[in-house]
């Protein structure tokens, strides 16, 4: 999935599965540098890719 980038602070939050972790979670990059910052349970995952793409679209604001 794309990335959501804030405008103000440089940073591109996404949505995805890490290597190594079964969960999706929402991060974001820096120097190469992974941080996780939530992870979302598969019970909440179909919501959440539903909200997300919303987000990216613009539908939610």
């Amino acid at each position: 999935m794309d990335g959501l980038k804030f405008l103000r602070t440089n940073i591109i939050l996404f949505l995805g599965r890490l290597p190594g972790r079964k969960q999706e979670c929402f991060y974001f990059e820096e120097d190469g540098v992974i941080y996780p910052i939530a992870y979302i349970s598969s019970r909440n995952l179909k919501e959440a890719q539903r909200l997300w793409t919303k987000l990216l679209e613009g539908e939610l604001k």
